[in-house]
């Protein structure tokens, strides 16, 4: 349903009360951004839409003394730059329009770099970014294909025998079969799956609230 059909007066009548609540909710104020946010976003080259979402999660976890190497995520539907300016919980929602948890597994140096493979054949609305850890790559007929990992300074990643990765439940579950090895990493018992009960969107609203004013320096990934 858009637009294009009339809502229900009915309806509309008898859920005013909830209605009129649920806005006063959005329009809370939640902090400000003070430069634009870009959403152009390739794989290995995230947007700054996306880089704030991933810093919302680190951050979250953070919190609950969990640090993580690196964070998975997209963009969903956002098209159009993210305007400086006071944001509120509304905003939040138009760049997180799903209910997704967070979620950490952790992987082998290999594993990482079959997640990294696999996420690099992802295109328009499917490209998840690997974002903490710099993915080293050829682009060959507008392909990526992942060499390396390197931190995210570009030295070399620091050897361990496991790096714990946070993304949200909805792709760690291969994100409706788009990302088959994804969900078959998380699945299996040596990954140590952790479904947290956060929120991304709260992650988001909480990252602006500890802030306020947000720029990307602000960012952590």
């Amino acid at each position: 349903m858009d637009n294009s059909i009339t809502l229900d007066p009915l309806v509309l009548s008898l859920a005013k009360s909830d209605l009129d609540a649920a806005d006063l909710i959005l329009a809370r104020p939640i902090g400000e951004l003070i430069e634009p946010f870009n959403v152009a976003s390739t794989f290995s080259q995230p947007s700054d839409v996306e880089r704030l979402i991933g810093s919302a999660i680190r951050a979250a976890l953070r919190q609950r003394n969990c640090e993580i190497d690196a964070v998975v995520h997209g963009l969903f539907d956002a098209t159009h730059p993210l305007q400086p300016g006071p944001k509120t919980v509304a905003d939040a929602w138009a760049i997180l329009p799903y209910e997704n948890k967070i979620v950490t597994i952790e992987l082998s140096r290999d594993d990482l770099l079959a997640l990294a493979r696999e996420l690099a054949s992802g295109t328009g609305r499917d490209v998840r970014n690997l974002m903490g850890i710099r993915v080293v790559g050829i682009v060959d007929a507008n392909r990526f294909s992942v060499t390396d990992l390197q931190a995210a300074d570009g030295s070399p990643l620091p050897a361990r025998p496991t790096y714990r990765i946070a993304l949200n439940s909805y792709d760690s579950q291969s994100a409706g079969q788009r990302f088959p090895t994804v969900g078959r990493l998380v699945a299996r018992p040596s990954s140590h799956r952790v479904l947290h009960d956060i929120d991304v969107r709260d992650a988001l609203i909480d990252f602006f609230v500890s802030r306020q004013k947000v720029n990307r320096a602000s960012l952590l990934v």
